[in-house]
């Protein structure tokens, strides 16, 4: 755990979006990255799973072989 004096929060202006090709999959993917209100943190939302939402921090990191899962 970061002790919260040494946490510096920042935010997006506005929303960022890219497209290309899922690298395992192969499948047609869009990402688009949009701010978040104050004390939010980072949460990844799978829109192709009904809203399915995960927040990136230790807790949710799975062991898998050369990747990072977030689970």
């Amino acid at each position: 755990m970061i002790p919260g004096y040494l946490i510096q929060e920042q935010t997006l202006r506005t929303a960022a979006s890219c497209e290309g090709v899922g690298l395992h999959s192969g499948a047609p993917v869009h990402l688009r990255i949009l701010p978040a209100s104050p004390g939010v943190g980072i949460v990844f939302r799978r829109t192709d799973l009904d809203g399915f939402e995960i927040e990136a921090n230790s807790h949710n990191v799975a062991r898998v072989s050369y990747a990072t899962s977030l689970m």
